[in-house]
């Protein structure tokens, strides 16, 4: 029973980490991340950075899976199924562009919106390899922010080594997750991460 017991603890810890790290959230927690260093304090407005890059790449994608599920088009709005994730594939490409066209006219850094370029052609690519294998969404987003936190941190002129450390272990914990959870292999993850960091990383350095 005791054996039993923390099995589920740890099988409920495992769904919380792939939960939290969600790939529509990722793109809100690198906004916040932004803002908090101060990026925008003369550029624009945070809360409206941070309520921008919610809407078009959190909440309007969520409603858009829900709809699917009410349609009958997804069975969970988990996406369990790979054969089920095009069509929201394509709906978060298409909100994406939308927060990439407002970043563009709102007159944010180009690295920002660099960024972002790079992540919808990582989410683009995933969505192209999904018609034939199931490569992790969760591990593309994890990759796409490890990226964007190297990246900045590299343009600092204080190089922080600590918080890209950190990121690389949190990706691993969301790696295991859905592997534990049988949501993927640990070649989809592996693929997914490189994804995602490579994405990023190319689009970014036009800067």
């Amino acid at each position: 029973m005791r054996t039993q017991f923390y099995s589920m603890k740890a099988l409920a810890m495992w769904k919380i980490f792939s939960a939290v790290f969600q790939p529509i959230l990722i793109s809100t927690y690198c906004a916040l991340l932004l803002v908090s260093s101060d990026f925008f304090s003369e550029t624009m407005n945070p809360l409206l950075f941070v309520l921008a890059i919610f809407t078009f790449t959190a909440l309007v994608p969520f409603l858009g899976i829900v709809i699917l599920k009410q349609r009958g088009a997804i069975s969970s709005i988990l996406l369990p199924e790979r054969t089920e994730r095009t069509k929201p594939y394509i709906i978060t490409i298409v909100c994406y562009a939308a927060a990439i066209a407002f970043l563009y006219y709102a007159h944010t850094p180009p690295l920002v919106v660099n960024m972002m370029l790079g992540s919808v052609i990582a989410v683009l690519c995933c969505g192209v390899v999904n018609f034939r294998w199931k490569i992790s969404a969760h591990l593309c987003g994890m990759g796409s922010l490890t990226a964007m936190i190297a990246l900045f941190a590299w343009r600092n002129e204080h190089f922080v080594l600590l918080p890209l450390v950190a990121m690389v272990l949190l990706s691993l914990c969301v790696a295991i997750s859905r592997i534990v959870l049988k949501a993927h292999t640990a070649m989809q993850t592996v693929a997914g991460f490189a994804m995602g960091f490579s994405g990023v990383c190319l689009f970014s350095l036009l800067v």
